[in-house]
């Protein structure tokens, strides 16, 4: 049943039957050709398998848009996780929902509404609609038993805080469609928000001690810094305490220092967090995964990973007691007045995934990515880390990685991503911006031709709406209406264009872009090149050859099958634009 489901999937992704089987009929000869029998024959198994995951992605994202229609949602925590649940519920109300948080299973049974339950392996009794919140370490994996990864793929979605455990999960077996990446946040405004649930707190009392650290010290090299530490400073340490008491001893520490468990552990975010949004100076070891959190680099010491003397030293620096001058500049911030990204961006994209929130939702939180700081983007999802290392391997400068946004339907979810991109372009005032996709391939001859198009775009003085780094498939009746030579380079001017792995979007087109309706669920016309490639009179400019590449090792997030059956239509659309140009220059001699 399942593969029936997936065909029929396929069949109406692609137009109808008739339409399908053309397709399937031209991609089977070009890879026959290109790389033989058993990796036609592969392709097709992988491409079955992702359809089938889409339409089990498709009845649970029904089953959640069904079941969040009351707005409600309950939050089912232990106590040691509840600033996490605080975070989700300052996300999800900004959402519009009523939140509940509960820390064990109600009397009268968990009902209908929806659950996202934190550390479920801590339950007894789990209820049957569950969203959840993973937070093992995967540098462990003695935690991720059979029975624990089966409670995570029958969820309705997983949410994980961690990149390198997204990346472990899917390894799993568990599809990334299901995986959400929602990391953990420090909280705007934090004991305001506490506040308003019957939680006061002294904000002015006097500091009764220099550091604090809280967690389990029943670990050798916890002990051995704590002692370090302890010849030094006045160290309070706390364990087994939660809640309301433990920050009653935070609210009263100078500095609070954060020691792995586990010498090789990933950064514990929710200590960090939790102590920048009380305002208190944090002092933390260093991470494998630390270059996943820029945000906290101003906000958080590092220190090396069991270096006692270099946490001494910047203890010391917090505290004013030391000369030597800090290893980078930590701004602090009154209690609960932390200045930082928005916490609820992550959220949004899981609910926006599954139809529980809209795009203007996004739109209302101005403080949410990306910051454009130079105007050029890398679309990827966090969810698939080898595309994206792929793309940050190649080491180039000046690109913003955004998290794309997401949805069942992976060529709707490129679409908002498009759509959201433009808009906040739009609303900060610039006039082009360049975006590709993490699969794009440019090397370095590439990147500096990318500073001639800028010259050549710059000259046409506003009379082009986009350029096009690279044509995947260049319709048959796409006109040349110019060809010109410029720094060395040959760009040809075109009415039609499909192709969103490297583009330049001048702010001529920002409002059509803007106007792409998610609700058409056509693929055959309303993909976003589809939708570019309908436009009317659209002022397209490529060069000749393409300047972009597009990488074969990876794998298409929107159809299921490898980028290396789009290395024949890339070739053939070259090819067709060649002669396209040979015929306007002939014809005009």
């Amino acid at each position: 049943m399942q593969t029936i489901g997936a065909l029929q999937r396929y069949i109406k992704d692609n137009g109808g039957i008739v339409a399908a089987t053309r397709k399937v009929a031209r991609l089977s000869w070009m890879l026959l050709r290109t790389v033989g029998v058993s990796a036609l024959t592969a392709e097709i198994r992988n491409t079955l398998r992702i359809r089938r995951v889409q339409v089990a992605l498709l009845r649970r994202k029904k089953m959640l848009a069904s079941l969040a229609r009351k707005k409600e949602v309950t939050i089912l925590a232990t106590p040691h996780t509840m600033y996490v649940a605080y975070m989700l519920s300052y996300g999800l109300s900004q959402a519009g929902f009523r939140v509940s948080i509960v820390t064990s299973p109600p009397a009268v049974g968990y009902g209908e509404d929806i659950h996202i339950v934190i550390c479920p392996q801590m339950f007894a009794k789990l209820p049957v609609h569950m969203v959840a919140f993973q937070m093992e370490q995967s540098i462990s994996p003695r935690w991720f038993t059979k029975s624990y990864l089966k409670l995570l793929r029958d969820s309705l979605a997983v949410l994980d805080y961690s990149r390198t455990n997204i990346e472990f999960l899917t390894q799993q077996g568990i599809p990334y469609g299901n995986i959400f990446y929602v990391p953990i946040m420090p909280i705007p405004g934090y004991l305001n928000f506490l506040s308003s649930r019957g939680l006061s707190f002294d904000r002015d009392g006097e500091k009764a001690y220099d550091v604090l650290f809280y967690g389990d010290v029943n670990n050798q090299r916890r002990q051995m810094m704590l002692g370090e530490l302890s010849k030094r400073f006045d160290v309070k340490i706390v364990g087994n305490l939660f809640g309301a008491k433990l920050y009653e001893y935070m609210l009263r520490a100078r500095v609070v220092v954060n020691i792995h468990y586990y010498e090789n552990a990933l950064l514990e975010t929710t200590r960090i967090c939790e102590c920048l949004s009380l305002g208190i100076p944090i002092v933390s070891e260093s991470s494998l995964d630390r270059a996943d959190y820029p945000d906290l680099e101003l906000l958080v010491r590092f220190v090396e990973v069991g270096d006692a003397a270099a946490m001494i030293e910047a203890v010391e620096n917090i505290l004013g007691a030391g000369d030597a001058p800090p290893t980078a500049q930590v701004r602090t911030s009154p209690p609960g007045d932390v200045e930082a990204a928005d916490p609820s961006f992550h959220l949004n994209r899981f609910l926006l995934a599954h139809g529980l929130t809209d795009l203007d939702v996004l739109f209302e939180h101005p403080a949410l990515p990306p910051r454009f700081a130079t105007g050029r983007i890398c679309l990827s999802l966090p969810e698939t880390g080898a595309r994206r290392a792929s793309f940050l391997s190649r080491g180039l400068a000046g690109y913003e990685v955004f998290d794309g946004l997401r949805n069942a339907q992976s060529w709707i979810g490129c679409g908002l991503s498009y759509k959201y991109l433009l808009k906040r372009a739009k609303n900060v005032g610039l006039r082009q911006v360049l975006i590709c996709e993490d699969d794009v391939v440019i090397d370095r001859e590439s990147d500096a031709a990318l500073s001639v198009v800028e010259s050549y775009l710059a000259s046409l003085n506003g009379g082009w709406d986009v350029f096009v780094g690279l044509i995947a498939h260049l319709h048959t009746d796409a006109k040349v209406s110019h060809v010109e030579e410029f720094g060395g380079m040959t760009f040809v001017h075109l009415d039609k264009m499909t192709s969103m792995v490297l583009n330049i979007y001048h702010h001529s087109i920002f409002d059509l872009l803007i106007a792409w309706d998610e609700s058409n669920e056509d693929p055959k016309t309303n993909t976003i090149d589809r939708y570019l490639e309908g436009i009317e009179n659209l002022r397209v400019i490529t060069a000749l050859p393409f300047i972009a590449g597009h990488s074969e090792e990876d794998a298409s997030t929107l159809w299921g099958f490898g980028n290396k059956q789009y290395a024949g239509l890339i070739s053939g659309s070259q090819a067709l634009l060649e002669q396209k140009v040979g015929a306007f220059l002939k014809s005009r001699h």
